[in-house]
């Protein structure tokens, strides 16, 4: 007699970046350390890698920071990006934005990964 056992797959998770938590989309799982297995397969446990999809946190950094994140040098943003990055502000606002901009250094290596449109997480 076969005993089956029911799988749950997960294809979203919430995962946090610098105080950010989004429910975002699981692509791929990328390294495991106890069983190269289960990178083939694709399962995931505990402790595992993955890669998650960027867009959420490109969209809040966008909005915390009123910075492009993600896009290739000298790109031309959509008005309606430029319009939300540039919009007018009251002067508590817009100092507000000058703070948080002082302190919005981000790696290279985490930029390439968002120019990709994947974050390891």
């Amino acid at each position: 007699m076969k005993k089956i056992c029911p799988v749950l797959l997960l294809n979203v998770g919430g995962f946090d970046i610098s105080g950010c938590t989004r429910k975002t989309r699981i692509i791929d799982v990328v390294y495991n350390a106890s069983n190269n297995e289960l990178v083939r397969t694709k399962t995931l446990v505990k402790n595992c890698i993955v890669l998650v999809d960027s867009t959420p946190y490109r969209q809040w950094y966008e909005s915390h920071y009123a910075l492009p994140l993600g896009r290739k040098k000298g790109a031309k943003l959509t008005p309606e990006e430029e319009e939300i990055l540039n919009k007018k502000r009251s002067k508590k606002v817009q100092k507000k934005f000058d703070e948080r901009r002082k302190k919005s250094k981000i790696s290279p290596l985490l930029e390439e990964q968002f120019l990709q449109g994947k974050l390891l997480g």
